[in-house]
């Protein structure tokens, strides 16, 4: 959960912490995930096979490897394309924690809705 999360990732004072969203389109046919560095606020977004977990871990782990980009967590809210989670941090040793559910965070950079 994010009360688990390192102080140190409120206050964006180093590089390396990430924000994870899925933005479905306005008829569900389609999907993309969004990546945003909190310090920076470097945003990287792709398109998904499908709003499914594969799909997500696939491609954070192909951006992270890809890119070399620094990576300390990922917060994800808790949505069920969040659930191979351990998978990404197995293979990229990025600490993972959630946003508490229900609750939209103060500064949410992802939160639209495409029509």
């Amino acid at each position: 959960m994010i009360v688990e999360r390192p102080a140190i990732v409120e206050t964006r004072e180093r590089y390396g912490d990430w924000k994870g969203d899925s933005i479905i389109s306005g008829n569900h046919q389609g999907a993309i995930l969004t990546l945003v560095e909190r310090k920076s606020r470097f945003t990287y977004i792709e398109k998904l096979n499908g709003k499914t977990a594969k799909s997500v871990e696939n491609v954070v782990i192909n951006f992270f490897k890809r890119t070399g980009m620094p990576c300390e967590t990922i917060t994800f809210d808790n949505g069920k394309e969040f659930t191979n989670h351990q998978e990404i941090t197995n293979e990229i040793g990025v600490k993972i924690y959630f946003a508490n559910p229900y609750i939209l965070g103060k500064g949410d950079l992802t939160k639209i809705r495409m029509v």
